[in-house]
């Protein structure tokens, strides 16, 4: 009897060791389970940082782009502004050598020019101040480079054929940058040749003619008629005479 009671002392004692080392087992795999999952929740948190890092440095580079994509297009347009700088210097330039060319012809007629009759006919006046324009206003040069023989008259900006003849007539406009301007070379009211400047640029433009005056023939110029032109503007200054009314007697007749 006794035998048999130890057999189930044994047998009892062996069933609660196992049962206890089992809840060990799992309480020690729950705490495994626990550490890892620590773990992972701080590798997800890590990568959840790096991630806001990282679109931190994508709004960045966005940015980046955007303002170099800006400044690029900063460049072209001023890189096209330079290009038609360039541009109107090239016509300014042309036009330059053009007039350049007209009074070098000029001054050689000059000075190879000796009247029959001895009489001296010869004229520059200029536009010394921003000068506004009405319909068929007549431009009055008003500062005088040359005048002998007094045949220009500043007060209206008319020549006055002193004496008949072959004359050549010489007239230099400069807009201000903002105006087109319309300009007419007349005789006794009836036009001999025309100037006409786009605006958007500052440009000048000479016209040269030989023309045969009588006596008492009154040459100007004038502002054309229409009220498109109205109010536009010859640019000058005291010390900038760009506008320019030159007339010289070629022959006597």
């Amino acid at each position: 009897m006794k035998g048999f009671v130890y057999v189930l002392y044994l047998i009892f004692t062996g069933i609660i060791v196992g049962a206890t080392r089992d809840e060990l087992n799992i309480k020690f795999d729950e705490k495994e389970i626990m550490r890892k999952l620590d773990h992972l929740t701080a590798v997800v948190k890590q990568v959840i940082e790096e991630n806001k890092q990282l679109r931190s440095t994508v709004h960045e580079i966005e940015f980046d782009y955007k303002r170099l994509q800006n400044g690029y297009c900063k460049l072209l347009d001023t890189n096209n502004e330079l290009r038609a700088e360039m541009h109107n210097i090239k016509g300014c330039c042309s036009h330059e050598q053009q007039h350049d060319n007209s009074l070098t012809s000029f001054k050689r007629l000059l000075l190879n020019n000796v009247d029959a009759d001895g009489q001296t006919v010869a004229f520059t006046a200029a536009v010394n101040r921003l000068l506004t324009l009405g319909p068929n206003q007549a431009v009055q040069f008003e500062k005088i480079i040359t005048n002998v023989g007094n045949a220009y008259d500043p007060r209206h900006g008319h020549m006055i054929v002193p004496v008949k003849g072959l004359y050549i007539i010489s007239v230099t406009v400069f807009n201000k940058a903002a105006d087109t301007e319309y300009i007419e070379l007349v005789k006794n009211g009836n036009t001999l040749v025309h100037f006409y400047e786009q605006g958007g640029r500052y440009t000048p433009m000479s016209q040269t003619i030989i023309v045969s005056l009588e006596k008492s023939d009154v040459v100007w110029v004038r502002n054309h008629d229409s009220a498109a032109y109205s109010g536009h503007h010859l640019y000058g200054a005291p010390a900038e005479l760009y506008n320019t009314f030159s007339g010289f007697l070629l022959k006597a007749f």
